[in-house]
């Protein structure tokens, strides 16, 4: 396997016309999610589901209960990052400039912020509606 890509275990639960269902464990996070300066990813587990299911299109079709491997190229990993955390946190720094510009002291500036965040998820939204394929893992055996 290339360290191109980042990788998880999952099982197989079913197959759908395309390919198989998958269902993924929830895992505790990463090594830093115990500590006190962590990401606190393994807390937003814990009030979740114990897994995950996806459906991945694929002309493989392994046993149900199989555990196989799902993989996401680094790049469309770390595209996605940028688009969810930076665009929405972009456009409402931009906006809130914009309006900071035009009158500094105005009291709407959190509430311009706000918007701005709103708006950066409706677009991030509609772009990944159109480009959700670039952002789907594939099915390693």
């Amino acid at each position: 396997m290339s360290t191109d890509c980042a990788t998880a275990e999952a099982r197989v639960v079913g197959w759908t016309t395309a390919g198989v269902r998958v269902a993924l464990a929830a895992t505790g996070g990463c090594g830093r999610c115990a500590a006190r300066g962590g990401c606190g990813a393994r807390w937003l587990l814990r009030r979740s589901d114990d897994r995950r299911e996806l459906e991945i299109d694929t002309e493989q079709r392994p046993a149900i209960g199989q555990t196989v491997t799902l993989a996401l190229s680094r790049t469309s990993l770390v595209r996605a990052s940028v688009l969810v955390y930076g665009l929405p946190l972009w456009l409402a720094l931009g906006a809130t400039l914009a309006v900071n510009v035009q009158s500094p002291d105005h009291w709407s500036l959190p509430l311009v912020f706000i918007a701005g965040l709103a708006l950066g998820g409706v677009v991030l939204r509609r772009h990944l509606r159109r480009r959700a394929e670039a952002y789907r893992p594939t099915l390693v055996l």
